[in-house]
């Protein structure tokens, strides 16, 4: 099937970098594309996180970034 191959490899690890670094546009693109692309990509960042072996920082993004101290 088109859809199995659109959503393995290298797509997935562009997906998830997007999401990453786009803060709350990039989950907002995500939702529009459906639910299940937003679970996929969240269990998958999930798993990133278990494998990596640096602490992972939050984004100091979205609605309420200037209201967050920064984390150092």
């Amino acid at each position: 099937m088109l859809t199995n191959n659109l959503f393995k490899g290298s797509y997935w690890k562009l997906a998830f970098t997007n999401y990453e670094l786009s803060g709350a546009k990039g989950a907002c693109e995500l939702i529009i594309v459906g639910p299940a692309l937003v679970a996929s990509v969240s269990r998958l960042s999930r798993k990133l996180a278990a494998e990596s072996d640096r602490p992972r920082k939050p984004l100091n993004t979205g609605r309420f970034a200037a209201e967050r101290p920064r984390q150092e």
